[in-house]
């Protein structure tokens, strides 16, 4: 399982599942909330490109979305969002600045990490952590945002992690159900480190 071959052919395989398109076009899908849009969005087209809003419930009270999701406070209560989960947190091109201050008016609680999309970014030190942090807000019958700058990568694999760690899938299981309701698709640096933590979990009979 953990030669250099098996992760090569997982990964290849990975990468086939993200290549195969099981979901409809993002900008023609409805977002999450639908039917409710106009309450805050008065006169508006209620499509994510006109709304800058591209975000999709890829596990029941999870959700994974781009920066527009994030930073529209009065879009995430309508959904019922009562936690923010920030992968790409920071000042610079394709992160987003919020924090905890940018939601303490609506009572979200946030958790941010400052993580760029290059396959050498070590996201998976965070695995844990954040893990937890979803486990949480779901059991407290909260609902989650994770979201990066596009919705696709960084915070998809934040989200494929904490399947794989609290729902016993494995990475293909997880990829397969995300990708059922969003064509995520995390860099190849990233899947290595969701194939080694697959690897971890199997041979330490859990995630430790």
């Amino acid at each position: 399982m953990n030669d250099d071959y098996d992760v090569e052919a997982k990964l290849a395989k990975l990468k086939r599942m993200i290549g195969y398109n099981v979901t409809h076009s993002r900008i023609h899908r409805d977002l999450p909330g639908h039917s409710h849009l106009h309450r805050i969005f008065r006169g508006a087209r209620l499509d994510r490109r006109e709304l800058g809003i591209d975000c999709d419930e890829v596990y029941p009270n999870i959700f994974v979305g781009n920066e527009g999701s994030a930073r529209n406070k009065n879009y995430l209560k309508l959904i019922g969002v009562t936690h923010v989960l920030n992968t790409a947190e920071g000042t610079h091109f394709s992160q987003i600045d919020t924090g905890a201050h940018y939601y303490s008016d609506v009572h979200i609680k946030y958790m941010g990490l400052n993580l760029i999309d290059i396959e050498s970014t070590r996201i998976s030190i965070h695995f844990g952590e954040t893990s937890e942090f979803i486990d949480r807000a779901l059991l407290s019958g909260g609902r989650v945002m994770i979201h990066c700058y596009m919705g696709l990568s960084r915070s998809s694999t934040i989200a494929l992690a904490y399947l794989m760690i609290k729902k016993g899938m494995t990475v293909e299981e997880a990829l397969r159900t995300v990708r059922q309701s969003r064509a995520v698709r995390p860099n190849d640096g990233f899947l290595r480190q969701l194939i080694d933590l697959e690897i971890r979990i199997r041979t330490s009979g859990g995630f430790r």
